[in-house]
Protein backbone atom coordinates (compact mmCIF):
# COMPACT_ATOMS: atom_id res chain seq x y z
CA UNK A 1 0.00 0.00 0.00
CA UNK A 2 3.19 2.63 0.33
CA UNK A 3 4.43 1.72 -3.44
CA UNK A 4 3.60 4.33 -5.63
CA UNK A 5 0.24 4.29 -7.09
CA UNK A 6 -3.72 5.37 -6.38
CA UNK A 7 -4.38 4.71 -2.80
CA UNK A 8 -7.82 5.59 -1.85
CA UNK A 9 -8.06 6.63 2.47
CA UNK A 10 -10.87 6.37 5.22
CA UNK A 11 -11.43 6.16 8.33
CA UNK A 12 -14.45 5.27 10.68
CA UNK A 13 -15.37 4.71 14.40
CA UNK A 14 -15.23 1.42 15.69
CA UNK A 15 -15.94 0.64 19.37
CA UNK A 16 -14.75 -2.33 21.51
CA UNK A 17 -16.11 -2.94 25.30
CA UNK A 18 -17.05 0.89 25.04
CA UNK A 19 -13.73 2.17 24.01
CA UNK A 20 -13.45 4.35 20.36
CA UNK A 21 -10.99 3.22 18.32
CA UNK A 22 -10.52 4.11 14.54
CA UNK A 23 -10.84 1.72 11.45
CA UNK A 24 -8.47 3.06 8.91
CA UNK A 25 -8.68 1.63 5.45
CA UNK A 26 -6.16 1.98 2.21
CA UNK A 27 -6.66 0.55 -0.32
CA UNK A 28 -5.34 0.03 -4.55
CA UNK A 29 -6.24 -1.81 -7.06
CA UNK A 30 -4.45 -4.96 -5.41
CA UNK A 31 -4.55 -4.62 -1.76
CA UNK A 32 -6.87 -3.48 0.97
CA UNK A 33 -5.45 -2.48 4.56
CA UNK A 34 -7.43 -2.33 7.30
CA UNK A 35 -5.59 -0.84 10.33
CA UNK A 36 -7.52 -0.57 13.97
CA UNK A 37 -5.92 2.30 15.79
CA UNK A 38 -6.75 4.62 18.62
CA UNK A 39 -6.79 7.81 17.61
CA UNK A 40 -8.04 9.67 14.19
CA UNK A 41 -5.30 11.62 13.69
CA UNK A 42 -2.67 12.32 10.74
CA UNK A 43 0.10 9.92 12.59
CA UNK A 44 -2.49 7.46 11.55
CA UNK A 45 -2.49 7.83 7.70
CA UNK A 46 1.83 8.02 8.17
CA UNK A 47 1.58 4.34 9.45
CA UNK A 48 -0.33 2.92 6.58
CA UNK A 49 1.26 5.02 3.78
CA UNK A 50 4.57 6.37 5.32
CA UNK A 51 6.53 9.01 5.41
CA UNK A 52 7.30 9.74 2.06
CA UNK A 53 4.67 8.15 -0.50
CA UNK A 54 4.60 8.96 -3.75
CA UNK A 55 1.31 7.97 -5.41
CA UNK A 56 -2.00 9.80 -6.12
CA UNK A 57 -3.55 10.12 -2.34
CA UNK A 58 -7.42 10.11 -2.63
CA UNK A 59 -9.38 10.91 0.56
CA UNK A 60 -12.22 13.11 1.92
CA UNK A 61 -11.53 16.45 3.57
CA UNK A 62 -10.58 15.55 7.05
CA UNK A 63 -7.83 17.63 7.94
CA UNK A 64 -5.59 14.47 9.16
CA UNK A 65 -4.62 13.71 5.47
CA UNK A 66 -3.62 17.17 5.19
CA UNK A 67 0.18 16.39 6.27
CA UNK A 68 0.34 13.63 4.13
CA UNK A 69 3.34 13.66 1.52
CA UNK A 70 2.07 12.34 -2.06
CA UNK A 71 2.99 13.25 -5.32
CA UNK A 72 -0.61 14.64 -5.66
CA UNK A 73 -4.04 14.59 -4.14
CA UNK A 74 -7.26 13.70 -5.10
CA UNK A 75 -10.24 14.76 -2.70
CA UNK A 76 -12.94 11.99 -3.19
CA UNK A 77 -16.05 13.33 -5.37
CA UNK A 78 -18.72 10.72 -3.47
CA UNK A 79 -18.00 11.99 0.01
CA UNK A 80 -19.07 15.46 -2.23
CA UNK A 81 -21.87 14.14 -4.36
CA UNK A 82 -23.53 12.93 -0.72
CA UNK A 83 -23.44 16.51 0.60
CA UNK A 84 -24.93 17.60 -2.86
CA UNK A 85 -27.44 14.76 -2.62
CA UNK A 86 -28.62 16.04 0.82
CA UNK A 87 -29.02 19.91 -0.16
CA UNK A 88 -31.40 18.52 -2.47
CA UNK A 89 -33.68 18.19 -0.09
CA UNK A 90 -32.92 21.43 1.58
CA UNK A 91 -36.24 24.19 2.23
CA UNK A 92 -33.93 27.09 0.75
CA UNK A 93 -34.08 26.95 -3.26
CA UNK A 94 -30.14 28.07 -3.22
CA UNK A 95 -29.23 25.08 -1.65
CA UNK A 96 -31.19 23.34 -3.97
CA UNK A 97 -29.95 24.79 -7.07
CA UNK A 98 -26.33 24.66 -6.08
CA UNK A 99 -26.87 21.24 -5.57
CA UNK A 100 -28.27 20.43 -9.15
CA UNK A 101 -25.69 22.72 -10.79
CA UNK A 102 -23.39 21.36 -9.08
CA UNK A 103 -24.05 17.49 -9.51
CA UNK A 104 -23.71 18.71 -13.58
CA UNK A 105 -20.55 19.39 -13.69
CA UNK A 106 -19.34 16.18 -11.60
CA UNK A 107 -21.27 14.24 -14.45
CA UNK A 108 -19.26 16.04 -17.04
CA UNK A 109 -15.89 15.68 -15.03
CA UNK A 110 -16.45 11.96 -14.48
CA UNK A 111 -17.89 12.13 -18.53
CA UNK A 112 -14.63 13.10 -19.55
CA UNK A 113 -12.54 10.66 -16.77
CA UNK A 114 -14.64 7.68 -18.60
CA UNK A 115 -13.41 8.95 -22.05
CA UNK A 116 -10.00 9.45 -21.38
CA UNK A 117 -9.66 5.83 -20.11
CA UNK A 118 -11.65 4.27 -22.89
CA UNK A 119 -9.53 6.25 -25.58
CA UNK A 120 -11.68 8.85 -26.65
CA UNK A 121 -9.33 11.78 -24.92
CA UNK A 122 -5.62 11.91 -24.99
CA UNK A 123 -4.14 13.24 -21.82
CA UNK A 124 -4.23 17.12 -23.50
CA UNK A 125 -7.63 16.82 -24.12
CA UNK A 126 -8.63 15.47 -20.52
CA UNK A 127 -6.34 18.56 -19.06
CA UNK A 128 -8.62 21.20 -20.95
CA UNK A 129 -12.22 19.19 -20.08
CA UNK A 130 -10.35 19.86 -15.72
CA UNK A 131 -10.29 23.85 -17.29
CA UNK A 132 -13.83 23.65 -19.01
CA UNK A 133 -15.20 22.09 -15.51
CA UNK A 134 -13.02 24.48 -13.44
CA UNK A 135 -14.68 27.25 -15.06
CA UNK A 136 -18.33 25.78 -14.78
CA UNK A 137 -17.83 25.56 -11.20
CA UNK A 138 -16.55 29.26 -11.16
CA UNK A 139 -19.44 30.01 -12.52
CA UNK A 140 -21.62 28.66 -10.36
CA UNK A 141 -20.00 30.57 -7.79
CA UNK A 142 -20.10 33.60 -8.75
CA UNK A 143 -23.71 33.37 -9.30
CA UNK A 144 -24.81 34.60 -5.92
CA UNK A 145 -28.05 34.59 -5.27
CA UNK A 146 -29.88 38.28 -4.14
CA UNK A 147 -29.84 37.37 -0.54
CA UNK A 148 -26.41 35.59 -0.90
CA UNK A 149 -25.43 31.70 -0.77
CA UNK A 150 -27.63 29.40 2.20
CA UNK A 151 -24.95 28.51 4.76
CA UNK A 152 -24.62 24.98 3.58
CA UNK A 153 -24.25 25.75 -0.31
CA UNK A 154 -21.37 28.80 1.27
CA UNK A 155 -19.44 25.95 3.51
CA UNK A 156 -19.14 23.59 0.32
CA UNK A 157 -18.46 26.41 -2.03
CA UNK A 158 -15.54 27.34 0.16
CA UNK A 159 -14.59 23.97 0.73
CA UNK A 160 -14.22 23.29 -2.97
CA UNK A 161 -12.11 26.95 -3.19
CA UNK A 162 -9.85 25.63 -0.28
CA UNK A 163 -8.91 22.61 -2.15
CA UNK A 164 -9.41 23.65 -5.69
CA UNK A 165 -6.31 22.15 -7.05
CA UNK A 166 -7.69 18.61 -5.31
CA UNK A 167 -10.81 17.73 -7.29
CA UNK A 168 -10.08 16.69 -10.95
CA UNK A 169 -6.65 15.32 -10.54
Amino acid sequence: IQEPGIRCVDETTYCIDGIKYWVWVATSNEVCVLMLAPTRSSAEVEKLLGTDFEGILTSDCYSAYFRQSASAKQKCLAHLERELESLKTSRFQGNRQFAADVQLVLGKARMAHRHYHAGILNLSELGSKRTEVENLLQEIFKATPKKGWPYDAQRLINRLKRHWDEWFT
